[in-house]
């Protein structure tokens, strides 16, 4: 993911951990092709949250943090 996205190595870590969260909620072949939360609620799964690993995103800057001459938005990098 790191590597695909063309990120640094010492994000590892937020790899890591999305990569456990997206097992986590994965179908599993033992609970008959669904997952736990499915299985064990019997409500449907929703992954609208889901994001795209490294994309890019425009952070929300308070106005007391405000500029005059630079531009209002920050770009960051989206890690889970």
């Amino acid at each position: 993911m790191l590597h695909d996205q063309g990120l640094s190595l010492h994000l590892w870590v937020e790899a890591c951990n999305t990569i456990v969260y997206l097992q986590n909620i994965s179908p599993h072949q033992i609970l008959k092709m669904s997952t736990p939360e499915e299985y064990f609620l019997g409500k449907k799964l929703y992954v609208t949250h889901f994001r795209i690993f490294g994309s890019s995103f425009y952070c929300h800057v308070t106005k007391d943090a405000w500029k005059n001459i630079e531009p209002i938005p920050e770009l960051g990098i989206f890690m889970g």
